[in-house]
């Protein structure tokens, strides 16, 4: 084959040039090692070489010059099509979520495409529009490369049929070696397309909340023997337990915390009539919510997770608890969160119906609706809600502050009164979803004897320190989130308005403590009646890895350093709650020495 030089680089710059430029940004912006761009551009060679022997192929196959030509364009263009949309969304999942997007999460939400650009106020109509003209400029530029390009096959002895079936094996081969590259396991690796393939894949038993972090088989081995020689205590209180999490939920716009605005009305009226119990002082480990999640129903810190967690439904089934999990979003799809709650009796989400999109909370509002009456047989619900959240269904009915404005993909912002509104809208709106579901399962006679929760797993920044939404900082305003205690039908020994630091991973202790159900021995948190207090509470969020200091009975200290900068910080924030002076710069060297050796040490 006759093939000029410049013939081949413009081939190979049509076809490497966005992809490389990716890659290095990926692995620059994103603190990558620098393996994961050999690694992308083996993948992207593989996918080059295949469409070149396609295309060699259609040369031979098709007679006319100008059908082979048209088809070749396009197939360029719709791979480099491709490749450019894939990229635009694999830098939206690192600066939204911080991940990779996965495959499962591109095809659900693709699957609700119209719901979702509702939900973030665009036309789906100019979104798509947009998407033609970006892939006829690809079209265009594709001709103007290839038109330039001109192969001349080489002349052999073998019949024509023989050298078509080669080239087609040859297709198959590059095709296989990609498929297997991107569908078997290799440990550790950071390439994004690998990533997309593989890290949304349900793995029972083997969830994603540790963040990247290497499994500890000896934290596994003492998950499995608490397992085994858990002691059931017979006397235990069997009274049902409803969790209602909200996500992005913060306690300082509510009003049952004494935010200005009655955001809360219907909770605040829960406290004043006595019925309600808040703390004031609790926090999650992480910002997110598949971390967030693992440490709550599990009692752990974030670099103390196991793969096998012994989780609070597992312990109540032991105790003969039905368990329902009742879930506003698609925690099939979303990077496995449904394999941390681990085996449950009824599993609901948003992925399970076609009613609704599926960050609608009313998909769960239904399905409470359609629940039968309580048979006396103790259960465990659980319910996750999105209404907080800037992509979750809003009603129209509860934009009572305006102006407002989605912030959802706002990355950095100074606050804005319309995102504030737009917030408070969604925590009014999450306000009446509680009520609803609380008086309904009253109807239902399953809170004749019941303890209500209801908690974040994590908050939302609007604007404090120049960040908006959350997985991006360690700052009070994504950890700080409300916790409320309502107990039905007895008396609670937990106390209200406590100021006590709480973690996320305290929780689940307190709840069965309420009951007198012995706790797993390899849990870390305690809970809220005992009155022994953690000293040293942890916290992550990838690359932000730190700790709350409570060893003063003065004063909280919070420190963390960014792994990838090795920037550090330090907040006093007993007297700077607002976390707006870093005092770690004029610490002692000795305090620096302790908080440095305190830090948790996690492996990638």
């Amino acid at each position: 084959m006759k093939l000029a030089k410049k013939t081949l680089v413009l081939e190979l710059v049509l076809f490497f040039s966005i992809p490389l430029l990716a890659i290095c940004s990926y692995v620059s912006f994103y603190h990558k090692p620098v393996f994961a761009i050999f690694q992308h551009l083996y993948v992207v060679g593989l996918l080059f070489l295949s469409i070149i022997s396609l295309k060699i192929l259609l040369q031979r196959l098709i007679k006319s010059q100008i059908i082979t030509y048209f088809l070749t364009v396009h197939i360029y263009a719709l791979t480099i099509f491709f490749l450019c949309v894939y990229y635009v969304l694999l830098f939206i999942g690192l600066n939204s979520w911080h991940k990779v997007i996965t495959q499962e999460f591109i095809v659900a939400y693709a699957s609700q495409a119209n719901n979702f650009a509702q939900v973030l106020g665009v036309s789906l109509i100019l979104i798509v529009a947009l998407l033609v003209l970006v892939y006829l400029l690809i079209a265009v530029i594709c001709h103007l490369i290839l038109k330039k390009i001109n192969w001349q096959l080489p002349e052999v002895t073998i019949s024509n049929k023989l050298q078509n079936l080669l080239i087609f094996v040859l297709i198959l081969f590059f095709s296989y070696w990609l498929n297997h590259y991107l569908s078997s396991s290799h440990g550790n690796s950071k390439e994004p397309f690998y990533l997309t393939m593989s890290s949304g894949k349900s793995n029972s038993q083997n969830h994603t909340a540790n963040q990247g972090g290497i499994a500890n088989n000896r934290l596994n081995q003492l998950e499995q023997a608490a397992r085994q020689k858990y002691v059931i205590n017979k006397l235990a209180k069997r009274k049902n337990i409803v969790i209602i999490l909200v996500d992005a939920l913060r306690p300082d716009h509510m009003s049952l915390y004494g935010y200005s605005r009655d955001t809360t009305p219907y909770l605040k009226a829960l406290e004043q009539k006595g019925l309600a119990k808040k703390m004031l002082f609790a926090n999650s480990t992480c910002a997110e919510t598949t971390c967030a999640h693992a440490s709550f129903f599990g009692s752990r810190y974030i670099h103390k997770l196991p793969s096998n967690l012994f989780t609070l439904q597992e312990v109540l089934k032991k105790y003969d608890y039905s368990s329902h999990f009742m879930i506003s979003g698609d925690h099939v799809n979303f990077y496995n969160i449904r394999d941390i709650y681990g085996k449950v009796d009824h599993y609901y989400d948003g992925s399970m119906q076609k009613k609704y999109f599926f960050n609608d909370d009313a998909l769960v509002i239904e399905k409470t609706n359609s629940l039968p009456i309580w048979d006396g047989k103790p259960a465990m619900f659980h319910y996750h809600l999105l209404s907080s959240h800037n992509v979750g269904k809003k009603q129209d009915k509860f934009l009572q502050f305006k102006p407002y404005k989605n912030y959802a993909g706002v990355l950095n912002s100074l606050p804005k009164s319309e995102y504030i509104n737009f917030y408070d809208n969604s925590v009014l709106q999450t306000d009446s979803v509680i009520q609803t579901l609380i008086e309904t399962l009253k109807s239902k006679n399953y809170l004749q004897d019941a303890l209500v929760v209801v908690m974040a797993d994590h908050g939302d920044s609007l604007g404090e320190h120049g960040l908006m939404n959350h997985t991006n900082s360690v700052y009070q305003q994504p950890l700080h989130i409300p916790l409320v205690f309502i107990p039905f039908g007895y008396q609670t020994s937990i106390a209200n308005n406590t100021n006590k630091f709480i973690s996320i991973a305290d929780i689940a202790p307190t709840i069965l403590q309420e009951f007198d159900i012995p706790l797993p021995n390899t849990w870390v948190g305690n809970s809220i009646q005992n009155n022994q207090q953690t000293k040293i509470s942890y916290f992550q969020m990838l690359p932000f890895n730190g700790f709350y200091d409570l060893t003063d009975d003065k004063n909280i200290w919070k420190y963390w350093q960014n792994e990838n900068t090795l920037e550090e910080y330090a907040f006093n924030l007993s007297k700077d709650p607002k976390e707006e002076n870093n005092l770690f710069v004029a610490l002692p060297s000795e305090q620096k020495q302790k908080m440095r050796a305190l830090l948790p040490k996690v492996q990638y």
